[in-house]
């Protein structure tokens, strides 16, 4: 049996490779040979296109849309509505249109009123909206602190600005300077992302390049103010439009997020390192969110939300820290996987997660602090494995979670023995620090993964896993 588990391994990686080799042709100038990671952004300067090599060389300071040079915040940072780095910030990968997209980061500093992205196709960094020129850190700059009750924000941001019931930004204000007013357009105040950024594919949204969905709970600036809300933006209408009904609340907050293609549903799950049993479901065909409570509670790492969908099995995962109980992220550094199916989450029957049996072969991920805080694991359809990187500038491993030998149906993937690999990349290393959360992108065209650091000054990177010929 074993000789058969190999050999059938054997033509997996075979087939994999032919499959690739057959492709090669139509693969972009940057991909990565097998087992490196490589800067795919161009460097401050020189993108052909003149800004955009940086996130940072689209600050709104460059835009027409901004009205004025900003004043300083609580930061020292000098902006209107920018920021200079995306701490506690995820993003969405908009596979239709080969975008990482971002919405909100940083702590004072997230209030550009507008989805960016780096545009895999032109390799630059954009804008895909034209904001509001609203600025949430003009009230904390003057009131020399944050975060402010809501009843001092109303006397700053009146209600026909800001819906705080929903938390979004009204274009049909009068305040607005000339030329700025948008009737009937809103925008949700942008907050620390995490993991709360999903895209949803144009063929389940009913359009040609999808939909970001953008829920959780408010971080931030406008932490202690406004109720949790949820909005959908249309890529290819460039406009926000609220979702049927609140995201619910009671006690959840930085939820990981995985969206299932094949119901047209998004999962949430995750709040620190609290034990729950909660998760959310988002169903795109009716809009609205309801909730499901499994018959075991499991806790996610502090400020890690990392939950991944293993699509051939369908199942569920959430990476939980190995003592994650109530404990702080510095606490523990490994983990327990815990699996759920899907359709279980989605039904109307009791449910319980299941402790994934794993063989370590080699370290586990951990970051700069010797720690699994902010570290997320992702999904590649070519080899049906998980992977993970460390977020560590000069760091050259990345790490590999693969399923059960065999598995074919669910259970086997539920009972069987995972096994977890650390491998050292044969050419580069991570180029700059970052919090990973959701950022490790999977990109079909190149068959690699895309991520990119907390600094707006970060390189984009590309790397491929070693399987991958």
């Amino acid at each position: 049996m074993q000789g058969l588990a190999a050999l059938s391994a054997l033509n997996l990686q075979q087939g994999f490779a032919k499959q690739l080799q057959a492709r090669a042709g139509s693969f972009p100038s940057w991909v990565p040979p097998a087992g490196c990671i490589v800067t795919i952004s161009y460097p401050a300067g020189k993108h052909p296109f003149g800004r955009g090599g940086t996130l940072a060389e689209i600050s709104p300071a460059y835009q027409d849309w901004n009205p004025a040079r900003p004043s300083v915040d609580l930061y020292g940072n000098s902006w209107y509505g920018w920021h200079t780095y995306n701490n506690y910030c995820g993003c969405a990968f908009n596979a239709d249109t080969r975008q990482i997209v971002l919405y909100g980061a940083g702590h004072a500093s997230i209030n550009v009123c507008a989805p960016c992205c780096f545009d895999l196709n032109e390799r630059r960094w954009k804008w895909l909206d034209r904001p509001l020129p609203f600025d949430a850190n003009t009230l904390a700059i003057r009131s020399g602190s944050h975060p402010l009750s809501e009843a001092r924000y109303r006397e700053f941001y009146p209600p026909e600005q800001v819906d705080y019931l929903w938390g979004e930004v009204r274009g049909d204000w009068p305040g607005w300077p000339n030329g700025y007013g948008r009737p009937g357009k809103v925008q949700p105040i942008p907050t620390h992302s995490r993991g709360t950024l999903i895209h949803i594919p144009g063929a389940v949204y009913g359009n040609g390049k999808g939909a970001l969905l953008y829920h959780g709970k408010a971080t931030g600036l406008f932490s202690d103010t406004l109720s949790v809300a949820s909005h959908l933006y249309d890529f290819d209408t460039n406009t926000w439009s609220r979702t049927a009904n609140h995201y619910p609340t009671d006690g959840m907050s930085f939820h990981g997020s995985v969206f299932d293609r094949q119901s047209g549903k998004m999962v949430a799950f995750g709040n620190g390192s609290t034990q729950s049993t909660t998760y959310r479901v988002f169903d795109v065909a009716t809009r609205l969110w309801t909730t499901r409570r499994a018959t075991v509670a499991v806790a996610t790492s502090t400020d890690h939300p990392g939950n991944v969908l293993h699509e051939v099995s369908r199942l569920h995962i959430v990476p939980a820290q190995r003592n994650a109980l109530g404990q702080s992220a510095h606490q523990g550094i490994k983990y327990h996987f815990w699996a759920t199916p899907v359709d279980a989450i989605l039904g109307s029957g009791p449910f319980a997660p299941v402790l994934l049996a794993v063989s370590e072969q080699g370290g586990w991920p951990l970051n700069k602090e010797g720690n699994n805080a902010f570290i997320g694991w992702s999904y590649c359809p070519q080899d049906r494995c998980l992977y993970a990187i460390n977020g560590t500038a000069g760091s050259d491993r990345y790490w590999r979670l693969a399923p059960p030998r065999g598995a074919v149906v669910q259970n086997d993937f539920l009972s069987g023995t995972w096994t977890l690999t650390e491998h050292t990349f044969i050419e580069g290393k991570i180029a700059g620090d970052g919090q990973v959360f959701n950022r490790l992108s999977w990109d079909e065209t190149s068959a690699s993964f895309i991520w990119y650091g907390n600094s707006v000054t970060s390189a984009v990177q590309a790397f491929r896993p070693a399987l991958l010929l």
